[in-house]
């Protein structure tokens, strides 16, 4: 019953009559009791992504993704599946930042071609900006990213100052 109230879904060409030109949609907010995420997050370094064609990523997108994971090491860390944590927002309409950070409680997180705006943060791209005691890294999506030259030597600078190497 409620699906047949939904005019942008059931009837677009509608919406012009009682609207007009000005449509506007209101994303609601959805309070999640679990997130599913690719990774253990044990050290508590959090990468949000948004891709509605797959679970987390394509095939090239997640074999550089892991070469990049797997070059963060030092004498005091050494990064794998089990100290990060991914999480796909395709599959979390109305998720917010509150949500998310009392579920996954990130010390580091990287936004890959999602804009933090949307969860109410502002922090230039590439730069290691801070919000609350949580180091917030806005880049573009990880097929770009990683497949740029000058990108990956940007992404791979701030890793550096992140984690100490």
């Amino acid at each position: 019953m409620e699906d047949s109230l939904i005019l942008s879904e059931n009837f677009p060409e509608s919406i012009n009559l009682f609207m007009g030109n000005s449509v506007y949609i209101i994303q609601e907010t959805v309070e999640y009791q679990t997130l599913d995420v690719l990774g253990e997050n044990q050290l508590r370094f959090l990468h949000i992504i948004d891709n509605t064609s797959e679970k987390y990523f394509n095939d090239v997108e997640k074999e550089s993704f892991f070469k990049y994971i797997n070059a963060i090491q030092s004498d005091k860390i050494k990064m794998d599946k089990d100290g990060f944590a991914i999480l796909n927002i395709a599959h979390y309409p109305g998720l917010t930042w509150e949500n998310m950070k009392v579920i996954l409680n990130p010390k580091i997180c990287f936004f890959w071609g999602v804009s933090p705006v949307l969860y109410g943060i502002e922090v230039p791209q590439y730069h290691i900006s801070k919000t609350e005691d949580i180091q917030v890294v806005y880049i573009d999506s990880i097929g770009k990213t990683l497949s740029e030259r000058e990108l990956k030597l940007k992404l791979w600078e701030m890793t550096k100052k992140i984690f100490n190497l």
